[in-house]
């Protein structure tokens, strides 16, 4: 397998999303908030209970305000497996597998989709990401 060094946005970017998994931890949203462009989108694709397609929507405020309220008592940690990370310009993609843990339990497992801007401070911002969530294989 050929191996290609990260570029600096390549490594900026994968930082970002550090950053909003370590704020996720600390249950910090003003550490979240920091690292979200202000027009964000997250959406979260399952399956509802009748086995169907669901896409949910939620506000990065929403997302923010979610985690913050998770008890103190409760430890999360979103465990990334893999990074694969695509820089065009002042955009960049960014496809995350990764296992959720809750209380050092696995709860689920899937995939993020990152979209990041950079904008004229030279600083990435996630403007969307859409998120798998299942139980099923995840080893």
């Amino acid at each position: 397998m050929v191996s290609k060094a990260q570029s600096v946005d390549e490594l900026a970017v994968q930082q970002v999303i550090d950053v909003l998994f370590k704020s996720m931890t600390a249950k910090d949203s003003a550490a979240i908030k920091s690292v979200m462009h202000p027009s964000a989108r997250l959406q979260s694709v399952s399956m509802d209970v009748s086995g169907k397609p669901h896409l949910q929507l939620e506000s990065v405020d929403d997302f923010a305000k979610q985690i913050a309220s998770i008890p103190p008592n409760v430890k999360i940690e979103e465990r990334v497996l893999f990074y694969d990370v695509k820089v065009d310009g002042n955009l960049a993609q960014v496809w995350v597998e990764y296992q959720f843990y809750l209380n050092d339990k696995m709860s689920h497992c899937g995939v993020d989709a990152f979209q990041l801007f950079k904008n004229e401070d030279g600083d990435w911002k996630i403007i969307q990401i859409s998120d798998t969530r299942h139980k099923d294989n995840c080893d």
